[in-house]
Parts: C-alpha cells; sequence; structure tokens
C-alpha cells in the first residue's frame, strides 16, 4: 500500500520534476524496504510538496507502518536543485 500510494505522488503534486521508488535487494537487520529519490526545481517547490495534503497522507501511512517494526530510519538527503 505504501508503494503505491507513494507512486501516486508525481500525477498528484505538479511540483515533482522527478520520482523513482526502487525496493532495496539487500536482506539485512539494518536495511530499508523503499528508497525514494526525487527532484524539484528549486527549494521552495520541496517544501510545497513536503506541505501537500497528499504528501502528508503518505506520511502518515509510513508512521504507522514503522511503529510495527523493531527499528526504521528515514534520511533525506538534499541534492543541487
Amino acid at each position: 500500500e505504501v508503494r503505491e500510494k507513494l507512486n501516486a505522488l508525481p500525477q498528484k503534486i505538479s511540483e515533482i520534476l522527478y520520482f523513482k521508488l526502487e525496493t532495496n535487494c539487500i536482506q539485512s537487520e539494518r536495511h530499508s524496504d523503499l528508497v525514494l529519490i526525487s527532484k524539484f526545481e528549486n527549494q521552495e517547490k520541496l517544501m510545497i510538496y513536503q506541505k501537500h495534503p497528499e504528501h502528508q497522507k503518505v506520511v502518515n501511512l509510513i508512521r504507522q507502518y514503522c511503529q510495527h517494526r523493531s527499528h526504521r530510519a528515514l534520511l533525506e538527503i538534499p541534492k543541487s536543485f
């Protein structure tokens, strides 16, 4: 369900320039399930995306998902615009 909701975001949020969702193939105790790579025109467009109601729905879904896991991390790496 998380994957489907994430993949639907580019059709709902026009600020997204590039959006790629990958599954992590490394199985280890500290692995991540999904990796998201996205690009925005500038910092302002990124902030619009982060506050967008559709994005917030997915954020809440991911939070619920992570509550049922022993330990998960969310890492955001800013790229140059």
